[in-house]
């Protein structure tokens, strides 16, 4: 009984939670996270993003390494969707992520991150 009444309020918070998220990143717009927060760091940029075929899009991300050392693993972040595999980056190189999205996800990415682990 108590569950139906927190339904609606659940819902409405998650809606504006993502509504936020979208406003705030815009589509193709470099992306940086401060480097305090995890494994996120600001000098892994996004630097353009885009995708191919109007109907199933191959969608892809350049990331540049702007940290001054080699990272070993780095990836980038995707909502509703697998991360692609994290690739190596020698300081000041960029490199190009991939993954599918179909025209209903459009799934971009939203922050560069180095993966966790060997």
């Amino acid at each position: 009984m108590h569950r139906h009444r927190l339904l609606p309020s659940a819902l409405t918070l998650a809606s504006a939670l993502l509504l936020g998220t979208a406003v705030a990143a815009p589509a193709g717009a470099a992306t940086t996270v401060p480097a305090e927060d995890g494994p996120r760091a600001a000098c892994l940029v996004i630097t353009q993003q885009g995708g191919g075929h109007p109907t199933i899009f191959d969608r892809w991300a350049d990331v540049r390494n702007d940290c001054g050392r080699h990272i070993e693993r780095v990836s980038v972040q995707l909502d509703y969707h697998f991360d692609p595999t994290c690739q190596a980056l020698a300081p000041g190189q960029s490199t190009r992520y991939h993954w599918i999205s179909t025209l209903q996800e459009n799934i971009e990415a939203n922050y560069a991150y180095e993966c966790p682990g060997p």
